[in-house]
Order: structure tokens, then sequence, then C-alpha cells
């Protein structure tokens, strides 16, 4: 752990030992009372480009909602009564370890997730680009991470850090997002010109047919839009295009209704949240990083990500520095 991870541990045990947790939720119950979680992976496996829970942190605090929340579903959701305060466990993109870590801990604690898969990926088995790209930091030496050159990215890897390394991954991702797919891929040879140098391989694995329709079985799966684009960035055309393809993909492989649709990267217009309201959807999911209401067909969410309990228990409960 790190002297910045360290000093957020030291700062959320204090908050948790001065009785601040209380607090915030006694304020929940009152002004917003669901809160839906935008949780990491869960996995043991460390990695400084993508910050999973570790199953023993998602287990406590699986026990700590539990002890003051109805841990529910979206679709649970109908059934609450207006004043009681809820939680949905929400997952993106669809990583084999949900299956593998993610589903006994909440099998234990007897609860229910919203998982949302990329149909792409659960196709092909490739996961997607920046995912792919962090694999590619990872497993690089610095040496040839400051061979790259992208064409407008003005970063540069500073430092010899698995943080400086995280960080340089992070902006570098953020460039690439911020872009519709056609300049992205116009782009990524630049990235596939170090990536040939490497060993090649791809280390992050995805969910497959059979483990969605496992997962399905106790637990609600939406999607996470067919190929992971930032929709705010496309043409109506394209997330129409992209969407249809998505229905295509439940109604004839999973044979699942798809009830839910989750916004890749945080990233969307309106009028492509009208678009899903207004063809049935019946749940559209943004981050927004805001406490949600009830009863609502658009839910903000609270994204998760920490080293310690203290820590990730204050971000459910809204807590923002």
């Amino acid at each position: 752990m790190g002297i910045r991870s360290q000093a957020k541990s030291v700062f959320f045990r204090l908050l948790r030992q001065t009785k601040h947790d209380e607090r915030l939720k006694g304020g929940i119950s009152t002004r917003d009372n669901t809160l839906v979680l935008n949780l990491p992976r869960v996995s043991p496996d460390a990695n400084p480009f993508w910050t999973p829970m570790h199953p023993r942190l998602f287990d406590e605090l699986l026990a700590y909602l539990a002890k003051s929340f109805v841990v529910t579903s979206l679709e649970g959701l109908n059934d609450l009564k207006s004043d009681v305060p809820a939680v949905v466990l929400s997952f993106d993109d669809g990583y084999k370890d949900f299956v593998e870590y993610a589903m006994p801990v909440m099998h234990r604690h007897k609860v229910k997730a919203n998982i949302n898969v990329i149909p792409q990926c659960v196709e092909t088995g490739i996961s997607i680009w920046n995912v792919r790209l962090y694999d590619l930091l990872n497993r690089s030496p610095r040496s040839l991470i400051r061979q790259m050159r992208v064409p407008g990215f003005e970063g540069e890897l500073e430092g010899e850090s698995d943080e400086e390394k995280a960080r340089f991954g992070a902006r570098l991702s953020r460039f690439l997002k911020m872009r519709p797919r056609h300049e992205r891929e116009a782009l990524w040879p630049h990235i596939a010109a170090t990536m040939a140098k490497g060993d090649g391989r791809d280390e992050t694995v995805m969910m497959n047919t059979d483990d969605v329709k496992t997962a399905a079985v106790e637990h609600e799966v939406g999607v996470h839009s067919y190929s992971h684009e930032s929709m705010a960035y496309e043409s109506e055309e394209f997330f129409n295009d992209d969407l249809e393809k998505c229905k295509t993909f439940f109604a004839d492989t999973l044979k699942l209704p798809l009830q839910v649709y989750a916004f890749p990267n945080g990233s969307y217009r309106p009028s492509q949240v009208e678009t899903l309201l207004d063809g049935g959807m019946k749940r559209v999911l943004l981050v927004d990083e805001r406490r949600a209401r009830r009863p609502a067909r658009v839910f903000p969410r609270l994204t998760i990500s920490g080293s310690s309990v203290d820590e990730i228990v204050f971000q459910s409960l809204g807590y923002r520095r």
C-alpha cells in the first residue's frame, strides 16, 4: 500500500471512529432513499491499472450494508415501502471474476446484483480496448511504454513507481475515451505497434455466454452497450444501431428480456436516455456520482473504489472528497 493509500485509510478509519457514517446514514432515509453502487471488479489479484475490491472487503461491505439497508435488485425496488433505505449492487462490463469471486460472496449473503455485460466481449472473448491497453501497460517494461507515440497525446511516463505508471495509463485512457470510435480506431495502430513488441498476451478474461446465463439465474443481467463506446461522442445512428445489436443478442443468444441499459464510461446525451425510455427500456443506469430516488426509471450511481473497508463504506454512503 502506497503512502497516499495509507493516508486515506487512516482518514476514513478516523471518520468511522467519530461515527460520521452514522450521521450520513441518518440523512439517507429522509432525502435520498436509494443507493445504487457502481462496484469495481472483485478479485484478490492486485493491479495498479484497475483497482479491484478484494473478496474479503466485498464480504465486509455487504455485512455492513445489511445492518442498515435492504440490499435488493433494481426490480426489487418496486416491492419496497417508500421510506425504506435501499442499496442496489451494480457491476459493469462482465469480467470472469464476477462469476469466480463476486457471485460466491453474494450467494452467502443471499443478495442479488445487477450485472451489465458487453455482448461483443461475450461473443468474442476479447476484452474492451481500454482493458487491453491496461493489460499492455501492466506487463510492459517502462522502456517499451516510453516508445509509444500517440498523435495528440502529450502525456509522458514519468518516474519508476507503479503509481506513476497507473496515472499515465489513466491519462492515456481518458484521452482515447473522449473521442468517437472512428477517431480512436485511427489512433489505435500506434498503440498496437507497441503491443507487437511485447509478449502479446491478453490477461483479462471476460464472461462467456454460459457464464452470463449462469449469472442470470440469481442476478439481473443488463447491457453495457454492444461495443462499449462513449455514447456522448457518437451519432444517433451509431447509438441506435448499437442498441439493436444488444436487443438481438439478448433475444437470440441469451433468450432473456433486455430491461436494463447502463451507459459506458458514464457518457451519454439526454436524447439517448429518452430513446431508451421511449423504446420500453425499464431502467437506465448512469454514473453521475449521486444518490438516487424512488420511484424512478433512470438511476444515477455512486462509483466505489477503495483499498480499505472504511473507505468503501463512506463511498457507498455517498461521501465524496
